[in-house]
C-alpha cells in the first residue's frame, strides 16, 4: 500500500511542459471600417431623379438616389412667393465596409455622367485630406459626394464635424 502513494504523489509532482510560446505578437487584424455616404445635391435644377453609383477599388457597393424636390403650388392672385436658398439637400446611402489597407472609392452619376474618387490607406482618422495619426482624431464615417452643375466631389470625412453653408 505504501508503494502506491509514493507512486501517485510522484506523478502529481512531475513536472509539466511550459505553455506554448505565442507566436503572433502582432495586433488583432483590424475590423472593417464603415462609412456611409452621404450626398449633397447642389443641382440648380431636377428635372428627373438621378442615382449615384459607389465603387470600391472598381466594384459596385452601394447606390443612391436623389430625387427632384416637389413642385411649388402655382401662385394664386393677389400672393407673393419668395423663395430662398437653405441648406442643400442631402441624401444618405447605405454603409460600406472598407477594410484595412490602400483603396479607391469611386462616384459617378448616371445622369451628367461625372465622376469622382478618392484614394486612401484605410482606416482613416479625421478625413482623406489631411488624414491623422491612428488614434489622433475621430474616426472617418462617412463619404461625402458633392454633386453640382459644374462637377462632382468625393472625400471621406467625419459626419459630425461637417458644416454646410
Amino acid at each position: 500500500m505504501r508503494r502506491l502513494s509514493i507512486a501517485v504523489l510522484a506523478a502529481c509532482r512531475a513536472p509539466t511542459a511550459a505553455p506554448p510560446a505565442i507566436a503572433n505578437h502582432a495586433e488583432p487584424p483590424a475590423i472593417a471600417q464603415r462609412l456611409r455616404p452621404l450626398v449633397v445635391d447642389e443641382l440648380a435644377t431636377c428635372t428627373q431623379p438621378h442615382h449615384l453609383a459607389i465603387a470600391l477599388d472598381g466594384a459596385p457597393v452601394a447606390s443612391v438616389t436623389l430625387t427632384c424636390p416637389p413642385p411649388l403650388p402655382p401662385p394664386r392672385p393677389n400672393q407673393v412667393v419668395v423663395t430662398t436658398d437653405g441648406a442643400p439637400r442631402t441624401f444618405d446611402g447605405p454603409a460600406i465596409a472598407v477594410g484595412a489597407g490602400h483603396h479607391v472609392i469611386s462616384v459617378r452619376d448616371d445622369v451628367t455622367g461625372f465622376t469622382a474618387t478618392v484614394a486612401g490607406d484605410f482606416p482613416v482618422y479625421g478625413n482623406a485630406e489631411h488624414p491623422k495619426p491612428r488614434g489622433q482624431g475621430p474616426l472617418a464615417d462617412v463619404v461625402v459626394v458633392l454633386d453640382h452643375v459644374d462637377g462632382i466631389r468625393a472625400t471621406v470625412d467625419v459626419r459630425a464635424l461637417l458644416i454646410f453653408l
